[in-house]
């Protein structure tokens, strides 16, 4: 009979919220360093940002990121105690990503180089200022004052948190231009009759779900209980204040291009049925102006 020692060393933390103790999620080297071996799968990681991490941040995750078991399965980082973790980034870094400007989709970090950004060299330039107000897909105005341009630039300066990615400028366009009260942009389509009304949880100067009525929401949330911050639950993959978005009647709000492929693939297999046509949430049949030629042709190939 051969006795086996094995020893366990088990990594430990004190919760950010004091309620208790907290283990490691990853593993890392004995004495508390990160370990001298590659990170696991770290070239795969994704941060907070959407971009892939870098294996000094990925030796922070090593390292810092711990889970509490107490609250909820709570992530934070033991080095500032910072909740959730910031994934991506070292505490140092996450500082200066926080200060940063940032695009209102993807959450990447917006160069000062970025031409939606107005420059203190562009006062008074009328055609430098024209180029400011055409990178916020807004309609340009050749023909306006120096004053009105001033006025149109510091009126649309949220609608500057913008990059230069294909796919962000590409929802830019199809996304509405309304700033409303409470400073952020709404996150409806372009052209819409009536704005959805501010969805950033916690914002207490938005308009409601009605857009004119000028009444004031708590949270956030519109009609249905949804905020900004949630999945769509047609991709389950992006938050809704990551594209532009469509309130359907019945409240409930989705991403205006995975309602539109929703529509445009119809039906799955050989069987015929147009249960694409209810709302993921409520099963009653779509309907709402954006998307009303699609779910007009729709109900015309449901009725034959």
């Amino acid at each position: 009979c051969v006795c086996v020692c094995v020893c366990v060393c088990v990594c430990v933390c004190i919760c950010g919220d004091r309620c208790g103790w907290a283990v490691m999620i990853d593993a890392q080297s004995p004495s508390g360093t990160p370990s001298s071996k590659q990170c696991p799968q770290w070239e795969s990681s994704v941060g907070i940002d959407g971009k892939p991490i870098s294996e000094e941040a990925a030796r922070h995750r090593q390292t810092f990121r711990f889970r509490c078991r107490k609250c909820h399965d709570t992530e934070f980082c033991a080095k500032c105690l910072h909740t959730p973790y910031h994934l991506g980034y070292t505490c140092e870094e996450y500082v200066s990503y926080q200060a940063a400007r940032k695009c209102r989709f993807c959450d990447c970090k917006i160069a000062l180089s970025n031409p939606a950004i107005m420059k203190p060299e562009y006062v008074r330039k009328s055609k430098k200022l024209q180029q400011v107000i055409l990178a916020r897909h807004l309609p340009g105005a050749p023909k306006a004052s120096l004053e009105s341009l001033d006025r149109i630039i510091a009126t649309s300066e949220p609608l500057a948190n913008l990059c230069e990615a294909a796919e962000c400028q590409e929802r830019a366009r199809d996304g509405c231009t309304h700033i409303m009260k409470c400073k952020h942009v709404c996150i409806g389509v372009r052209g819409e009759k009536a704005h959805i009304g501010c969805m950033v949880q916690g914002c207490l100067g938005s308009t409601s779900a009605g857009g004119a009525s000028g009444k004031l929401v708590a949270s956030g949330v519109v009609d249905s209980g949804q905020v900004a911050e949630d999945l769509c639950n047609i991709c389950w993959v992006e938050e809704l204040r990551k594209a532009p978005c469509v309130k359907l009647e019945c409240g409930h709000v989705f991403h205006y291009h995975c309602i539109k492929t929703k529509l445009e693939t119809r039906w799955i297999g050989v069987r015929v049925t147009f249960s694409f046509m209810d709302c993921p949430l409520c099963k009653q049949t779509m309907s709402a102006a954006a998307i009303k030629p699609l779910i007009d042709q729709s109900l015309v190939l449901k009725k034959l």
